[in-house]
């Protein structure tokens, strides 16, 4: 609606390859779940662009080595040499691990959290919101860096 491109409801299609392992499988699952129940509490760190609908960290991401050097040019890197061999990695202890971790932080969020959600100044908008948001960007219907009286949400 406007160029609110936010408010167009958006979907997740999960596929699982027939050789993953029940424990990968589970992991995807309890990690799908964790979001669904406690996504509201990491709202802080992010910010939304309400026209593109894209949310974005607010604190910009160190690049890590993995990331940036994967690929083939990585991979001549390695010719005519001893590649090492890492030890074994417990996966299924890790995964665990992971979603421990996350829901240790999400116990911290929550004993600290203050209900602040945002919401659009228009009905119309706010009645086909369906998500929460507390920081938002490209908050006009023109784009423009928004003044009080032109942004289209944090209502009064």
């Amino acid at each position: 609606m406007n160029g609110i491109n936010s408010l167009k409801p958006g979907w997740v299609r999960i596929n699982f390859h027939y050789a993953m392992s029940e424990y990968e499988v589970d992991f995807i699952i309890e990690a799908i779940d964790f979001v669904s129940k406690n996504a509201y509490l990491f709202l802080k760190d992010y910010t939304v662009d309400l026209k593109t609908g894209g949310w974005s960290n607010i604190k910009k991401m160190e690049e890590h080595a993995i990331v940036r050097d994967f690929g083939i040019n990585e991979s001549f890197r390695y010719i005519g040499t001893d590649i090492p061999v890492n030890e074994e990695i417990n996966t299924a202890a890790e995964y665990k691990q992971y979603l421990s971790e996350a829901e240790k932080f999400a116990m911290d969020r929550k004993n600290n959290f203050t209900e602040s959600f945002n919401q659009f100044k228009d009905d119309k908008l706010e009645a086909l919101n369906w998500f929460y948001f507390i920081n938002c960007e490209n908050n006009t219907i023109e784009g423009k860096k928004a003044k009080s009286n032109d942004c289209i949400c944090c209502a009064d």
